[in-house]
């Protein structure tokens, strides 16, 4: 639809029928640079919903814990000394172990684990091989719950960046008694 300013927009329209026999009709309208934030909404729910025990829950029950009920649980509620991202910055990346890394990339993790924990899960399932993590695809990633499209986003571009960041390295052979020679690929 156009609004009469010109703007583009969507209409979202409820009825419902009341003990009356009458109508109440809601609508909802979401402008052309509101549809991102629909749509992310939108999926973030669907996602939500289908990582959601078998049993029936509203829309309510699946957002209803607040940051307040989570508590200390996740990252926030730990040390400072311990927390990942203070550490890189106080003694460098180096110092991380890889589960760190990954959960620095995922950047949050859920209501039911923090994303340190969710990088461990990730890196058990390959028994912690890099190699076989960097082969995962984003369905697969997209599979582990607390997994959304941004964090496998994050995590993939990392992964094609180390690849290309590895593919422009130049490699060197080595003949007996001479110098080494550049050879790129």
């Amino acid at each position: 639809m156009v609004a009469r300013t010109g703007s583009n927009y969507i209409q979202i329209t409820k009825r419902e029928l009341e003990n009356d026999g009458s109508y109440t009709t809601r609508r909802l309208a979401v402008f052309m640079d509101d549809f991102e934030w629909l749509i992310s909404g939108f999926s973030s729910l669907l996602h939500s919903a289908a990582h959601a025990e078998a049993k029936e829950c509203s829309i309510h029950d699946l957002f209803s814990s607040s940051k307040a009920e989570k508590g200390s649980s996740g990252i926030k509620g730990w040390d400072p000394a311990l927390r990942p991202r203070e550490r890189l910055a106080e003694s460098g990346a180096e110092s991380l172990e890889t589960k760190e890394l990954i959960a620095l990339l995922i950047g949050s993790g859920s209501r039911e684990a923090s994303a340190v924990a969710l990088a461990e899960k990730m890196l058990c399932s390959v028994g912690g091989d890099l190699q076989k993590l960097s082969q995962m695809s984003f369905s697969e990633l997209f599979s582990f719950q607390g997994m959304g499209m941004a964090k496998c986003c994050a995590v993939l571009s990392a992964i094609e960046l180390s690849r290309r960041i590895y593919s422009t390295v130049p490699k060197f052979t080595f003949q007996k008694g001479k110098r080494p020679i550049s050879v790129l690929k």
